[in-house]
């Protein structure tokens, strides 16, 4: 049964689906999303695509990815060389230090991001099509959700 809407809790209503817009949309920044896109589309391995999922949020020293991937500096080295064949990474040197270099993810890597954008305008149009009853229930839920993945610091508020 769906709630009643006065005109009071309708703009309520409007910066709910706003919120969960923007939750379902940051679930897939965690990682999952994007490190299968890679997966699916480039036929990568989980490694390699959870290395781009990193990168597509920020280019990376090897030593920072190898840590945030449990891996040693010469499976990173090699990981690295795998997507530099594949044309989705490239080396730089830090600007700031130039004995450190940078991986940045390519422009043909970003391409992908097309994908993402169809997938957003889908959850635009679930989202505005949704009762206010499945707003109220999703709301809530993300809410709880938001504030566990920022203690457990998996996202930034």
């Amino acid at each position: 049964m769906e709630h009643k809407i006065t005109k009071s809790s309708a703009k309520g209503y409007s910066d709910k689906r706003r919120a969960v817009a923007s939750w379902l949309y940051r679930l897939p920044s965690a990682g999952v999303g994007v490190a299968i896109d890679y997966q699916q589309s480039y036929g990568l391995n989980y490694s390699d695509a959870k290395a781009m999922a990193l990168l597509y949020s920020a280019p990376m020293g090897p030593c920072q990815l190898a840590e945030k991937l449990d891996m040693s500096p010469a499976g990173i080295t090699k990981l690295v060389d795998r997507l530099e064949q594949k044309g989705l990474v490239n080396r730089r040197r830090h600007p700031a230090d130039r004995r450190r270099s940078l991986v940045f993810i390519t422009d043909k890597a970003l391409v992908s991001g097309v994908r993402r954008h169809r997938i957003e305008g889908l959850i635009n149009q679930a989202v505005y099509h949704a009762t206010n009853f499945q707003l109220d229930a999703l709301y809530e839920f993300f809410q709880d959700l938001g504030r566990q993945m920022v203690n457990e610091g998996l996202i930034k508020r």
